[in-house]
């Protein structure tokens, strides 16, 4: 057989090994879409024996391994097909990497990953959020402020009340409590009838020894939600040291209208009961 005969031969068989391989692709991207994903793993294993550069096949294999919690497997194929090619790895892609990374808890890497992910959709809600989960894990309420910021400045409603609300409570319980009121602020002003807000903002106040504005705190919360359970509990705690017995006796008998059989509440109350009466 003549080298030209050879030649197209060989050209041809790749062409056919090509066509089979997408087709083993989106054979599996359907079986994926219906959830059945050890269906998916076998056809983009086949995929892949035939094409082992075909970059869609090892991003599509990587989001099976994931679904599956198959997740040193995900990364090795996201990181043959980041390898592979670049410029074809979505903000999607990117994004996955990061969620698999981190479930290993190959945190700086992660990272890396969602700031990628960033920089290719600066509107991408879930890598800012997924950075910030992490800052927050490490203890790092200063760069999980940042990546807000840097959302923000990309479009101002892509961050939302509870956003800032999550980051005031990490701030509080770290004891970062002028860093947790300026975040509590910042949830109140994106929405302005966000109860968890001011609640959270007068407990910030109650770690100060600032009962007075606790107290302001609690009521504006209570005005939003009037069946709010917690706060009658944290406002009767506010009006004690106060020294307002009765208005705190019925801030408790409140709480536990609310949450029957609370114990905490009903212990102070009892306390609170006995101590009016001497």
């Amino acid at each position: 057989m003549a080298t030209d005969d050879l030649d197209s031969n060989s050209k041809h068989i790749h062409q056919v090994d090509g066509q089979t391989a997408i087709a083993h692709v989106k054979a599996g991207e359907t079986y994926l879409a219906k959830g059945n994903i050890l269906e998916a793993i076998s056809s983009l294993e086949k995929a892949i024996q035939l094409n082992p550069e075909l970059t869609i096949a090892h991003i599509t294999i990587g989001n099976a391994y994931q679904q599956q919690g198959w997740q040193e497997l995900a990364i090795a194929h996201y990181q043959i097909a980041l390898e592979l090619e670049p410029k074809a790895f979505t903000p999607e892609s990117h994004l996955n990497l990061g969620d698999t990374l981190q479930t290993r808890g190959k945190l700086e890497e992660a990272i890396s990953s969602y700031q990628h992910a960033v920089s290719l959709e600066p509107l991408n809600t879930k890598a800012y959020r997924a950075l910030t989960a992490i800052f927050i894990a490490q203890g790092n309420t200063e760069a999980a402020a940042e990546v807000y910021a840097q959302a923000t400045a990309a479009d101002i409603d892509l961050i939302g009340a509870k956003d800032y609300n999550d980051l005031g409570i990490a701030c509080l319980q770290l004891g970062q409590f002028d860093r947790a009121i300026d975040h509590f602020h910042q949830a109140i002003t994106a929405q302005p009838d966000y109860a968890d807000a001011h609640c959270n903002l007068g407990n910030v106040f109650v770690q100060q020894g600032n009962l007075r504005d606790a107290l302001i705190s609690y009521q504006e919360a209570l005005d939003i939600d009037p069946r709010f359970d917690q706060v009658y509990f944290n406002l009767g705690l506010v009006l004690i040291g106060l020294d307002r017995k009765e208005e705190a006796i019925a801030c408790l008998q409140a709480a536990i209208e609310l949450r029957p059989g609370w114990p905490e509440a009903q212990e102070k109350l009892n306390l609170l009961q006995a101590n009016t009466k001497k």
